[in-house]
């Protein structure tokens, strides 16, 4: 369902999503009904503006949250390097 509101002289049309957010610190995951603007592009600034400390990750029209499960990632190393498990000393 798409919404007309008017913002001061502008005309604004909003839509329903699923968002799925990630919180940069905590590297945990929720997902959120919400309505944003119905261009994604300015959804995702207007809904990473409301939950300041998590990004975007997903965007889905429509409400879709209800019953969802969302899980953590696992913490991230402070290196930044990753770790090749079949890299052994023989170069193999």
């Amino acid at each position: 369902m798409l919404i007309e509101t008017i913002k001061g002289d502008e005309k604004m049309i909003t839509r329903p999503y699923t968002a799925v957010l990630i919180n940069s610190v905590t590297r945990s995951v929720r997902v959120e009904q919400i309505s944003a603007a119905y261009v994604r592009v300015l959804a995702k600034s207007e809904i990473e503006t409301q939950f300041a400390d998590h990004k975007v990750v997903a965007l889905i029209p429509g409400h879709h949250a209800e019953g969802m499960s969302s899980f953590d990632l696992a913490p991230s190393t402070e290196s930044g390097r990753y770790l090749d498990l079949f890299d052994n000393e023989l170069g193999s």
